[in-house]
C-alpha cells in the first residue's frame, strides 16, 4: 500500500514562528496585509485551497513576505499542486533561510511530487538547524516508510517529543510503519487512537482494514474500508483492499467487481489484475484468467503468469 501522508501541519503556527527567523529586508505587513492574511488561512482551514491560493498570492504580490510564500505553498500543497509549492517554498526560503519550518515544508512538498531525494535533503537540512523539529522528524520517517525501510522509520519516529508524537499525523505514520513491520496488534491499537482523537479520514480507516485483514478480522476490515471509500470514493486502491477483504472471506464475485473497480480508476494497479485474474481462474473463466495475468505482466508484474505457463495455462494460442 502507497503511503498517503497528510502534510497539513498547523499553518497558524507556522505562520507565526516564521516572524522570528529574521527575514531579510522584508516590509513589515500592513493592517490591509493582516486582514487577507486572516481570510487566507480562514479559507485554507476550511479546506478551501483555490481561494486560499487567491488570496495568499495577492498578499504575496502585494508584500514579498517568508509568512506570504509560506502560506501560499501550504494552499498549493492542499490542492495538489507540488510542483507550484516548491516554488513557493524556495522563494520563502530566500527571504528567510535559516527557517526549519519552511525546510520541512520544502520537504514534504518534495515527498508529495515523488522527489525522494531532494525530500530527504530538505528534512535532513530542517534537522540540522532545529533537531527537534517534528514535521521534518515525521518527514524523514515517511521518505524512509516510502523506500520500504520501516525500520529505520519507527527508529526516526521515537525521536518525537512526547507530544509531537501523538497528533494525529505522527500516529497515522506510526500505525502505517507498525503495519510495514508486521506488528498489526500494534498499528491497530495507535489506528484507533488516531480516530479517537481526531477522526479518522479515508487514508486512516484504509490503514485500519488493512491492519485488521492482518489479523484476520474480515468484517471489522469491511467496515473500515467501507469509510474510507465513503470518504474518497474515487481512490482506486481502497477497492483493491476491500476486493482482498473480501477475497479473504470468500465472497469471490464481489471481489472480482471490486478489482474492476480498482483496475478503473487505477489501470497501473498490476496487483488487481493479478488477483482478478486468479479469481477468474476459480471461477472456470480462463481466458478472462489469462488475460488479466497477461496484462499483470506488461505492467511489471510477470512471476504469477510464469508460474501458470509452467503449469501449462495460459500459454499463447491455447487459451486465447
Amino acid at each position: 500500500m502507497k503511503h498517503y501522508p497528510v502534510w497539513l501541519f498547523s499553518l497558524c503556527i507556522l505562520l507565526l514562528s516564521l516572524c522570528s527567523c529574521a527575514p531579510r529586508s522584508v516590509r513589515a505587513p500592513s493592517p490591509e496585509s493582516d486582514a487577507t492574511m486572516r481570510q487566507a488561512m480562514e479559507a485554507y482551514a476550511r479546506g478551501e485551497c483555490r481561494q486560499s491560493i487567491d488570496l495568499f498570492s495577492a498578499l504575496a504580490a502585494r508584500s514579498p513576505h517568508p509568512s506570504a510564500l509560506n502560506g501560499l505553498g501550504m494552499a498549493q500543497l492542499q490542492c495538489g499542486q507540488s510542483g507550484q509549492a516548491i516554488d513557493s517554498f524556495k522563494k520563502a526560503l530566500s527571504l528567510a533561510p535559516g527557517s526549519a519550518a519552511l525546510q520541512a515544508n520544502l520537504g514534504a512538498a518534495y515527498f508529495e511530487a515523488g522527489n525522494l531525494r531532494a525530500a530527504d535533503n530538505a528534512f535532513e537540512t530542517a534537522l540540522r538547524t532545529e533537531p527537534s523539529n517534528s514535521e521534518a522528524l515525521v518527514g524523514k520517517a515517511s521518505v524512509y516508510l516510502e523506500r520500504g525501510e520501516a525500520d529505520k522509520a519507527l527508529k526516526i519516529m521515537k525521536q518525537l517529543p512526547a507530544e509531537a508524537g501523538q497528533t494525529p499525523e505522527a500516529m497515522f505514520d506510526r500505525g502505517l510503519i507498525l503495519y510495514r513491520l508486521g506488528l498489526y496488534d500494534d498499528a491497530e491499537r495507535v489506528l484507533r487512537q488516531r480516530i479517537e482523537a481526531d477522526g479518522g479520514d479515508a487514508g486512516v480507516y484504509n490503514a485500519l482494514a488493512i491492519s485488521l485483514l492482518g489479523l484476520n478480522k474480515n468484517t471489522e476490515a469491511l467496515d473500515a474500508i467501507e469509510r474510507a471509500i465513503a470518504a474518497d470514493p474515487m481512490e482506486g486502491k481502497y477497492y483493491y483492499n476491500r476486493g482482498n477483504i473480501r477475497k479473504a472471506m470468500k465472497n469471490f464475485d464481489k471481489a472480482v467487481e471490486d478489482y474492476g473497480k480498482a483496475i478503473a480508476y487505477e489501470p497501473e494497479l498490476a496487483e488487481a489484475f493479478v488477483n482478478r485474474g486468479d479469481l477468474l481462474f476459480l471461477q472456470n473463466k480462463r481466458a478472462q484468467g489469462c488475460s488479466d495475468l497477461e496484462q499483470a505482466c506488461k505492467l511489471g508484474l510477470c512471476e504469477r503468469l510464469e508460474k501458470f505457463r509452467d503449469m501449462g495455462r495460459c500459454l499463447t494460442g491455447i487459451w486465447k
